[in-house]
């Protein structure tokens, strides 16, 4: 870790991104006393080599993604390498997607995707998931994919008239997955006579792909799935792409002239020209050209395909309507237009705080529908102009005010917002239903103080399925997957809060999700929220998380590597989710994380240690394997001592 971080240091100057030394500073000095977690080193001098490449193409943008990045896996290994037996150790891995080379009419050579199926090869107890879900498949390594046999797959792309098509992408993804992902893919493609070769991998006698054809100007397709054999060529019948274009190359000149009603030049008018592409669900625009009207209202474009474009014009802060309109470019050269926009309405106002003190501090937004405009609050005024007639909706507030969103006309007289604070809990001024509460760790009595990274707290919203449902089971069916926490920042600036203020909510049942580093899952609820509702002085208790352990056996009462545990709240809701994991973990071959996360898998004695389980929720705990039926629930007991005693758990004969 502290070498890859080196590594680092010693690039960044090197593309001017030293704004990011001090972060890299910091990281180096707290790697000093921890350990690198198993499989992360190769991770990061990965990441060190896209560094490099990042600074020969002097791409900056690219090395500050691989710096926040690298922090965020420095992150990650400090959070990994303490001795707390409920924290996880990730396991990274990575894939690539083999980039065919264009060869001769038998077609391109490929490699297939090493990012292939997650393997369990513990000797001891599986490792527990990542805190941020499932945990990615794990790579075959390079030796043991060479080992695998192939099959050659092969046919041709041609267009509507039967002509042979060149350059189309080609690629084989295998219907089974590995993850989120296909377990293998080939990408190759087709030569000057249409003709695509493939080489795929196949496990087990047989494996089933698909096959993704794209080219440019052309609509994407995918085939029909098919079978394939060791050492057996597969002959695909012809796929016709049809082309998306409605244009052809041809380089002309477009003088675009924008007035208003009166005739009168319109200045700093954004004018685009698009092509007019087909897709499976009608047409959608390609940016050709575009720029901004000057004082005489006129604009240059040079465009490279004639034919059928798209012409908008976008007024930005001008006050005029926003224009669309066909256009036809018949031939090359010069062309001309002139374009008459016309004034929209406005919704205008002023923002002050509960006392009448003028806000300036507050984002101010226009909606209706898809369009949507920013407004920007001076002296407490905000004006936005350039609107379609009719009622819009302007919503406003933000890290430091309540959310809220109010109804308002154009042309109608001036708005006025009165913004309430956001941790403010008195029922006043502009807002929509509130939760306000504090989190307190159960054993000290303290509140857990909220960082910019703190506490993940989530509202989620109860459906009317549930109306029929106990209040603990609602809970009981958003805790699934048990994971610690999501990456993503709560605050953006300003002063750190002390709880949660959670605004600008819509009527409604509410369930309260929060999961914090170290402590059990929590869900609280449901709250029922009319329009204005203000709920405040709700407390959050949170507990050490349990943990169990125990043995997978199968019918045989024979120990079960590779077996799938994960917990479920007892009651007749869990035989669903148990039915639907279970379906999930055969239909991938036992490969698969991607329907479910918050579970671990058993080693090669059959044991697990499964952490982060919650302590108010009666806890079962399940194991599913793709060669096995489901084994029965067993509950989580614990004893006087806040200990849970060894489980077993039974795999049945499907």
């Amino acid at each position: 870790m502290k070498r890859a971080l080196d590594r680092l240091r010693r690039d960044v100057p090197k593309l001017g991104a030293v704004g990011a030394l001090p972060g890299l500073e910091t990281a180096l000095a707290d790697q000093a006393a921890v350990a690198v977690p198993t499989g992360l080193e190769a991770q990061l001098l990965a990441m060190h080599g896209a560094t490099a490449a990042a600074a020969v193409g002097s791409s900056a943008s690219l090395l500050a993604a691989l710096v926040c990045a690298a922090i965020v896996v420095v992150g990650v290994a400090i959070w990994s390498g303490g001795d707390d037996p409920m924290r996880p150790t990730p396991e990274v891995a990575s894939g690539i997607i083999g980039t065919a080379e264009r060869g001769d009419t038998e077609g391109p050579a490929v490699r297939p995707l090493e990012k292939l199926a997650f393997t369990a090869d513990h000797d001891t107890a599986a490792t527990p998931s990542p805190p941020l879900g499932s945990p990615p498949g794990r790579p075959v390594p390079r030796s043991a994919r060479a080992n695998l046999p192939t099959a050659r797959v092969t046919g041709r792309v041609i267009d509507d008239d039967d002509q042979p098509l060149a350059d189309a992408v080609v690629t084989a993804f295998s219907t089974e997955s590995a993850g989120k992902m296909s377990r293998f893919a080939v990408k190759g493609h087709s030569g000057a006579d249409g003709v695509y070769s493939l080489d795929v991998p196949v496990d087990q006698g047989v494996q089933e792909y698909r096959l993704s054809f794209k080219r440019t100007d052309h609509l994407s397709g995918w085939g029909d799935a098919f079978d394939v054999k060791p050492e057996v060529v597969i002959r695909r019948e012809p796929r016709q792409l049809t082309r998306s274009a409605e244009d052809r190359p041809g380089t002309y000149t477009l003088d675009v002239r924008v007035q208003d009603s009166d005739g009168r030049p319109v200045a700093g008018v954004v004018v685009g020209v698009a092509r007019r592409l087909k897709t499976g669900q009608g047409h959608r625009p390609e940016g050709e050209a575009h720029g901004k009207t000057g004082p005489d209202g006129s604009v240059s474009l040079e465009g490279t395909h004639i034919g059928p474009k798209i012409l908008t014009i976008s007024p930005l802060r001008t006050g005029y309507l926003k224009l669309t309109e066909g256009l036809a470019i018949p031939d090359g050269g010069w062309h001309e237009r002139v374009v008459v926009v016309e004034r929209g309405g406005e919704i205008s106002g002023t923002v002050v705080d509960v006392h009448g003190q003028p806000v300036s501090d507050i984002g101010v937004n226009v909606v209706r529908g898809n369009d949507w405009r920013w407004a920007r609050v001076r002296d407490g005024r905000f004006r936005c102009a350039g609107l379609e007639p009719g009622p819009w909706k302007v919503r406003f507030g933000g890290d430091r005010y309540s959310r809220c969103v109010v109804e308002a006309r154009t042309g109608a007289d001036d708005l006025r917002i009165v913004a309430k604070r956001r941790h403010d809990v008195r029922d006043h001024g502009h807002h929509m239903a509130e939760l306000h509460g504090i989190v307190v760790d159960h054993e000290t009595n303290q509140v857990v103080q909220r960082g910019g990274w703190g506490l993940d707290v989530d509202l989620r919203l109860v459906s009317p399925e549930m109306a029929d449902w106990t209040d603990e089971e609602i809970r009981a069916s958003f805790l699934p997957p048990i994971i610690a926490q999501r990456a993503v920042q709560r605050e953006r600036d300003g002063e750190v809060p002390v709880g949660f203020h959670k605004t600008g909510l819509r009527p409604g049942r509410y369930v309260i999700d929060l999961r914090h580093y170290g402590y059990a899952p929590a869900i609280l609820g449901p709250f029922d929220l009319g329009p204005t509702t203000i709920i405040s002085g709700i407390e959050i208790r949170l507990h050490r998380p349990l943990k169990a352990a125990g043995r997978v056996v199968g019918p045989d009462g024979r120990p079960v590597k590779g077996a799938f545990v994960f917990s479920v709240v007892r009651g007749p809701r869990s035989k669903k989710l148990i039915a639907d994991r279970d379906a999930a973990v055969v239909k991938m071959k036992g490969r698969g994380t991607a329907h479910f996360g918050g579970f671990v898998r058993s080693g090669v004695l059959g044991r697990f240690d499964l952490g982060r389980l919650p302590t108010d929720f009666a806890i079962a705990l399940v194991a599913v394997h793709p060669d096995h039926g489901p084994s029965n629930p067993v509950p989580v007991v614990v004893d006087r001592n806040g200990k849970v005693a060894d489980l077993k758990l039974h795999l049945r004969t499907r």
